[in-house]
């Protein structure tokens, strides 16, 4: 049974990567994840992601943290 979970567990977390990786580069809108999310067969429950208002939490934290990253960089002069 262990196997069975870490191989879930496994999906879910590439899955979020992926979604995660798109949301940053821009490919993605926080719309088409939020779909995505909501709407995915991987059991991203194991992440933490139950319902629709956890997975609108998750992206929002995604999102304010390369606003984050941004802003910073450009308080240090680097952009």
């Amino acid at each position: 049974m262990g196997a069975v979970k870490n191989m879930a567990w496994d999906q879910a977390t590439e899955f979020l990567s992926k979604v995660e990786s798109k949301l940053l580069e821009g490919e993605m809108t926080k719309e088409v994840a939020l779909k995505k999310l909501t709407e995915t067969n991987y059991n991203i429950a194991m992440e933490g992601i139950t319902n629709s208002d956890d997975a609108e939490e998750w992206i929002d934290l995604v999102i304010a943290d390369r606003q984050n990253e941004v802003q910073k960089l450009r308080k240090d002069g680097t952009i």
